[in-house]
């Protein structure tokens, strides 16, 4: 895909595009493409370990105004990637909508692959998905007749979530676990076409739908004035005799 391994979805809406309060928000928020600030002050590696920080802001004239601080981390003795992010508000209170988009693709993700997801309810956005309903946590061959579907996903109640893709023929894992305070659903996505074989883990704050339909559905997430919330994710590659 276009984007890599990660796209991160928000602030200000995550899903569609849609107009609410006469203000057009684009689909999946403008974060992604927002230019980061003191990136290249904040860049740290010793041999094992890098770090790199960087501060995103977005303000919208008399409402809120986010401040969106990142820190990648990655450890190469247990090869792991942690995303930390910070938003404080210190404007009005906003709704805040946040997703993360982690993508695997082949030759990674082959039919062989084996799926973790410990979900207790997986609602299906779109007709394909319903179809699919049965194969949730199947990785089928690549085919254009494959068509591209959604399962909104809730979890157990506990700290941590995590879910897993593993490729035994490769002898490959990759392991994503996200903090169940602050991203307590997940969209899962797949597109299993020849020229764009993908499958998505999307830990989410608030289920996708758009920022107004959101609050219709009695989905929508806050952040107060003053207040701060913090989001970790973390990515662990596993391999060899760790599969």
């Amino acid at each position: 895909m276009f984007f890599g391994m990660l796209t991160t979805c928000g602030l200000e809406n995550a899903g569609p595009g849609c107009t609410d309060d006469g203000i057009y928000y684009s689909q999946h928020g403008s974060l992604n493409y927002s230019e980061a600030d003191d990136v290249a002050a904040s860049f740290s590696h010793d041999g094992k370990h890098l770090v790199i920080e960087g501060t995103v802001r977005g303000n919208r004239f008399g409402r809120h105004r986010f401040v969106f601080s990142r820190k990648i981390s990655f450890s190469s003795d247990a090869c792991v990637i942690m995303i930390e992010d910070s938003v404080w508000n210190p404007g009005d209170t906003g709704q805040i909508c946040l997703m993360y988009h982690y993508n695997f693709g082949a030759p990674f993700l082959s039919p062989c692959c084996n799926l973790s997801i410990p979900y207790v309810s997986a609602v299906p956005k779109n007709d394909a998905a319903v179809d699919e309903a049965d194969a949730i946590l199947m990785v089928k061959e690549p085919s254009e007749a494959n068509k591209p579907h959604v399962f909104y996903m809730s979890f157990p109640e506990e700290d941590i979530h995590e879910v897993s893709v593993s490729n035994p023929d490769l002898a490959i894992e990759a392991v994503l676990s996200f903090n169940a305070d602050t991203l307590p659903y997940m969209d899962f996505w797949k597109c299993l076409k020849p020229e764009k074989y993908v499958m998505a883990f999307e830990p989410c704050n608030a289920f996708p739908y758009g920022r107004a339909a959101q609050r219709e559905k009695g989905n929508a997430d806050y952040l107060r004035k003053g207040e701060s919330r913090i989001y970790r994710t973390y990515l662990q590659i596993k391999g060899g005799n760790d599969v």
